[in-house]
């Protein structure tokens, strides 16, 4: 089930956690590839999904660079590879600790 997830400021050099639930209707194996070095999956799901079942799992976004967020997390399973968008803005930090994003998930 294709999904978006949204950070919408992001503060450079700040790192967010980016949770996401994964359904496979058939079941099987799941595996998560990344973008770029500024995505690391801290929570993997399980390996094999029964039909059906929700794991979850949840990715570091790390803000290297000032601009739009245009990154990607794909969900490889047995029976195709879903394309879960990473998108928002980063900022210059405004001086501040690095603060909690809402991060949504559409």
């Amino acid at each position: 089930q294709p999904q978006v997830c949204e950070i919408p400021s992001a503060a450079l050099g700040c790192v967010y956690d980016i949770p996401l639930s994964i359904t496979v209707r058939p079941g099987g194996k799941v595996r998560l590839d990344v973008s770029s070095k500024n995505l690391r999956v801290v929570e993997r799901p399980r390996h094999s999904i029964a039909p059906g079942e929700t794991e979850n799992a949840i990715i570091e976004y790390a803000a290297g660079s000032q601009g739009p967020i245009q990154e990607f997390v794909d969900v490889l399973a047995q029976f195709g590879t879903v394309r879960v968008p990473i998108v928002g803005w980063v900022d210059a930090p405004q001086g501040g600790p690095c603060s909690p994003s809402t991060v949504t998930e559409s």
